[in-house]
């Protein structure tokens, strides 16, 4: 697949992941906006019912008042009723309970303008209910008390801060909110042209969203203000569950979305190393497979036949070549077997100073070419490690290889052996091209080469560095990588002494 096409479908990705999480958010805020409109509405409710309350419990109270003076100034009471009980219900109707031992118990229900109903036990003297006068006395009374109330709230006469004297807000309020399924902590306050502190538990009325009149009959015109503490955490609450669905599968869908773009990139840039990779193994072996086709056909010649020296240079040219298409064979199958995890260790008794020294060996012909300079640092006491020694030089025989490779001019190139905190090291250092810090970062993947601008320009199939550190970690170690751009470039490898 071209890089464009994975940058459109990349980009189509995005823009539909963002329009999905848009949409998300949207839907998001319109549920919190209506769990916030609901909220509103019952606490409206509350505050309006919680109003209605105070105003029905202070009718209650003047009625009480003026119907217990009307009574006692008229002497309406008889000497043989012990007991009154008086009721106001539902605003409307009123009930008036009374008891004594001559009458028993008598109840009258009256809407202010004549008598409902009239319940009475079976003790009540019959004299007493037919000379029921002093009932209908008692309506009398309760239709002045009423008009007496209508005539309080023309007149405004009440003061306000005696009226605010029989009302317990908090508690009210309190009871109000409940029945609409509200139990936050909230503050309320009571204001006319100021706050009154005295009838307020918060004097700050910028937090408090709702108020309602109070006392509407009051020339004060005074205000209930009610307010909510924790109202946004009230709403999250309730939303909570919505909120955690949205958010958990607006993660999973961005981490899958940038999954899958950044999987993409890497299957190209793997593809891509691939195909580079490809075209140096057609070169690597094109080339020496060329050489030796042309030895082979110099060697048919009858001028080179008779002559032992051509012979042997051809021979010679012939045999290196194959040792050149052996390596390059031997790396593409380790490569196959690193990626199939088929790398099996097979470990034996070797002194740690031999395993460098066979690695240069192997590489003897190449630093004789190159001119390279090699200085090595070996252990005095040449130990015994328990490795595996073919693995183990190939990856050090890599290591070198490249240490030459990546020089400019005659290669510096210095080798060591050495132990340090329970580890034996293989050292390879060179002063040569180095790698940049992207390179770093990727020296270790598979197929991976530094572009320099000419594909060509540095042989080899990009497995060397991946391949030493399967070969270390195999063995319970890791390697160090440390290079500078245009200084050079360390490579440690180091192989834990319970596996020596």
């Amino acid at each position: 697949m071209q890089r464009r096409n994975i940058i459109v479908i990349s980009v189509f990705m995005s823009v539909s992941m963002i329009g999905v999480i848009g949409l998300q958010g949207f839907w998001l805020k319109r549920t919190i906006d209506q769990v916030s409109e609901q909220f509103d509405e019952r606490a409206e409710r509350a505050l309006y019912a919680a109003v209605d309350a105070f105003e029905q419990n202070e009718m209650e109270f003047i009625i009480t008042e003026e119907i217990e003076e009307a009574l006692d100034w008229q002497n309406l009471i008889p000497d043989s009723v012990n007991t009154i009980t008086r009721t106001f219900v539902n605003g409307v109707e009123y009930q008036t309970s009374l008891e004594g031992e001559e009458i028993g118990e008598l109840k009258v229900i009256s809407n202010g303008n004549s008598i409902i109903h009239v319940d009475h036990s079976d003790t009540v003297n019959n004299t007493f209910l037919e000379d029921f006068e002093f009932v209908a006395d008692e309506i009398r009374v309760i239709e002045d008390a009423f008009r007496t109330v209508i005539v309080r709230g023309i007149t405004k006469e009440e003061d306000l801060f005696f009226r605010l004297e029989n009302v317990d807000i908090d508690s009210v309020l309190t009871i109000e909110l409940s029945k609409e399924g509200i139990d936050l902590p909230f503050v309320y306050a009571v204001s006319s042209d100021t706050v009154l502190t005295s009838y307020s538990s918060s004097p700050n009325l910028k937090e408090m969203l709702f108020e309602a009149s109070i006392f509407s009959s009051s020339e004060d015109s005074p205000l209930l203000h009610l307010g909510f503490e924790a109202r946004g955490a009230f709403i999250l609450k309730n939303t909570g569950d919505v909120l955690a669905l949205v958010l958990l599968f607006t993660l999973l869908l961005m981490g899958t979305t940038i999954y899958a773009i950044r999987f993409m990139f890497n299957q190209k840039r793997l593809a891509d190393m691939k195909s580079d990779f490809i075209n140096n193994m057609t070169h690597e072996f094109k080339t020496p497979l060329a050489t030796i086709g042309l030895a082979a056909d110099s060697i048919k010649h009858p001028r080179v036949r008779g002559n032992e020296g051509e012979l042997d240079r051809y021979s010679n040219v012939i045999a290196k070549e194959s040792n050149r298409l052996n390596s390059h064979v031997e790396s593409i199958l380790q490569l196959a077997k690193m990626e199939r995890g088929e790398i099996n260790l097979k470990k034996s008794a070797v002194r740690i100073n031999d395993l460098m020294r066979e690695a240069l060996a192997a590489n003897r012909m190449r630093i004789e070419q190159s001119s390279a300079e090699i200085s090595e640092y070996y252990l005095v006491t040449n130990p015994e490690c328990f490795v595996d020694p073919y693995h183990i030089g190939n990856a050090l025989s890599n290591l070198i290889d490249n240490a030459i490779k990546y020089s400019k001019g005659a290669p510096q190139v210095s080798v060591q052996v050495n132990t340090e905190l329970g580890y034996f090291t293989f050292q390879v250092k060179d002063h040569g091209i180095g790698m940049s810090e992207e390179a770093k970062k990727k020296a270790f993947e598979p197929f991976y080469r530094e572009q320099t601008g000419n594909l060509h320009d540095v042989k080899g199939f990009g497995v060397g560095l991946s391949y030493v550190r399967e070969i270390a970690e195999k063995h319970g170690g890791f390697v160090q990588l440390e290079s500078k751009k245009g200084k050079g470039t360390t490579v440690t490898m180091k192989i834990p002494f319970d596996e020596g």
